[in-house]
């Protein structure tokens, strides 16, 4: 889950990406992935982000997706 804004505040947007990963770099897969504009020129970054996991975590758990973690680096 990740979002941002061009400025802040400003346009922004976020997304979600949800992979399975393999023993190898080569066998990382993409499962599902979505993102949405946020056109308003009030966006900040924190409510980009803040949006994109509010509205995409339930998606996952609809989708009965288990074991989703979050990794940053």
């Amino acid at each position: 889950f990740y979002g941002g804004s061009r400025g802040n505040p400003d346009r922004g947007g976020s997304g979600a990406a949800v992979v399975r990963l393999g023993a190898t770099l080569a066998t990382i897969h993409a499962c599902w992935l979505v993102s949405i504009s946020h056109a308003s020129p009030t966006t900040t970054n924190n409510l980009a982000e803040h949006y994109g996991l509010r509205t995409k975590w339930p998606q996952c758990t609809s989708l009965k997706m288990n074991g989703i973690t979050s990794s940053f680096t």
